[in-house]
């Protein structure tokens, strides 16, 4: 947004200030910082002990000013309040005014600054918002339309170009993919994607060719992917929703135009895409969102799959038993004991039999012999040995001598080898 516009532009800040600079300045001296808002540079400030000499310095002053030269007039508030120590804004303290209007005429030095001279008393300060030797005022400044200014409208580029695509005027090169033909503009995507620049333009025999089969994407996506190219958009929630049969057509149809942004280098694509699939994320889904991120190098929708699975009841839903067994070792060196009788059970026992393959994986000795032994003592615990033919299958696949050996004992006892064969 900027001055041109019909809408308002508003920044809100914060002002804070050090308590022992606050304390060495004399009346008429500030301390300022500056930032852009609404296409203009602003400079804001604070006089602690006042602009002038009024009061005996006891009310500090805030100041606004435009800084440099602007060639139009143009209007503006600024409004400030002050953060209570409960970290929420307060006027509870202010004495004057706590807003100001700007009016800027160019040429008129004067009209680029404006005042809150008394706006609270410094002894109220120092005894109610200071925190930690800060104090920390929350402004704001609203650039406002100028009624005067010609309106211009918004750029209307896009409809332009998405017509072009709609009616295919001038195309010079169509796509196939999966049976179906889609008729392009070889300068446009040449433009968009520097994949593209090389396919069509470069040394590749697609160069010389009127249609190209695109593959590793699919009719779908590829419609999606061309209106982004025309018009630098993508269809609404609602129409991408309506088009799919469940939500979960449409996150797997969000994820192939993920991939296809990323193969294609169109780097706002892809955010675009992350950002509508972390509004998404659920866990039914937070493991292929979470592959998806991995493999299409997407940090942002990695991070978010990541937050969603770290709460625990999101945990112990979308991860498996035997990751979130694998997962407290790593972090605590110590696996889960539940209720006895859940110890006992046979998913318990195919619990420990998969912790047992994950520890050879991911070479975790000590996570091998303590699954080990675990097993070993639910053996012994008259469990009629449940589970021991695949614990000995899957001991010749992991090397695991110490429950290699409690199996063969068990075997040699008259009553389970009976009962086993």
């Amino acid at each position: 947004m900027g001055l041109n516009d019909d809408t308002l532009d508003t920044c809100f800040f914060k002002l804070k200030l050090d308590y022992s600079k606050f304390q060495s300045l004399a009346t008429g001296e500030f301390i300022s910082e500056r930032r852009s808002i609404g296409g203009l540079t602003w400079a804001t400030g604070c006089f602690p002990r006042g602009l002038t000499g009024t009061n005996n310095g006891e009310c500090l002053s805030l100041v606004v000013a435009i800084v440099g030269r602007y060639r139009y007039a143009m209007k503006a508030i600024f409004h400030a309040s002050v953060m209570g120590r409960d970290g929420t804004p307060s006027l509870s303290h202010v004495n004057g005014a706590t807003q100001v209007i700007i009016t800027y005429k160019p040429g008129d030095n004067n009209s680029r600054t404006a005042w809150l001279e008394k706006f609270m008393k410094r002894s109220d300060l120092e005894s109610n918002y200071f925190v930690d030797g800060y104090v920390t005022f929350i402004c704001g400044i609203t650039v406002l339309p100028d009624e005067d200014r010609i309106s211009v409208p918004t750029s209307d580029l896009g409809n332009h170009l998405g017509n072009l695509l709609d009616c295919s005027d001038g195309s010079d090169v169509s796509f196939s993919v999966g049976g179906e033909t889609f008729r392009a503009h070889r300068a446009v995507f040449a433009a968009r994607s520097p994949v593209f620049k090389a396919q069509l333009f470069g040394s590749m025999a697609d160069a010389k060719m009127d249609c190209i089969t695109l593959h590793d994407i699919q009719p779908a996506t590829l419609k999606i992917l061309l209106k982004f190219m025309y018009t630098d958009a993508l269809p609404t929630d609602k129409e991408l929703d309506s088009s799919s049969s469940s939500p979960a057509t449409t996150v797997e149809l969000l994820q192939h135009l993920l991939a296809a942004a990323d193969m294609y280098h169109l780097d706002r694509l892809k955010l675009m895409c992350a950002q509508k699939l972390c509004d998404r994320v659920m866990v039914d889904n937070v493991a292929t969102m979470l592959g998806c991120a991995e493999t299409y190098s997407c940090p942002e929708l990695k991070k978010q799959c990541m937050d969603f699975v770290m709460v625990e009841k999101n945990f112990k839903m979308a991860v498996p038993e035997t990751i979130q067994n694998l997962l407290r070792f790593i972090y605590t060196n110590a696996l889960p004991v539940g209720d006895e009788e859940l110890v006992k059970s046979s998913s318990a026992i195919k619990s420990l039999q998969n912790l047992l393959a994950a520890a050879d994986m991911y070479h975790l000795e000590r996570l091998k012999i303590m699954s080990a032994v675990m097993r070993a003592e639910i053996m012994g615990a008259c469990i009629v040995g449940h589970g021991c033919f695949d614990d000995m299958f899957l001991l010749n696949c992991t090397n695991c001598p110490e429950l290699k050996d409690v199996c063969i004992d068990f075997f040699l006892a008259d009553k389970n080898f009976r009962r086993q064969c």
